[in-house]
């Protein structure tokens, strides 16, 4: 009896599981956002930005720490509270 092997890998890439964390972890250690909130989603092959934020340009910290990390697009619905 022949078997036949699966073509392609077994296990989801090691990326689709430590981008999020590690760049949840960038910004929690981030001294500009200490005030903010800011949730870190990979869905679609993008980087969800979600939570609240101390100031504009706080916001704009968050996404200049994240384009710097991954070359995933970015999509931010960081309010400013």
């Amino acid at each position: 009896m022949l078997l036949s092997l699966p073509v392609g890998p077994l296990s989801p890439a090691p990326d689709q599981f430590s981008t999020g964390p590690a760049l949840s972890s960038l910004l929690s250690y981030a001294e500009e956002l200490v005030d903010s909130t800011i949730h870190v989603e990979i869905n679609g092959g993008a980087v969800l930005l979600t939570g609240r934020a101390s100031s504009d340009a706080a916001i704009a910290r968050a996404i200049e720490i994240v384009t710097g990390f991954t070359s995933r697009p970015v999509v931010c619905e960081i309010l400013v509270a």
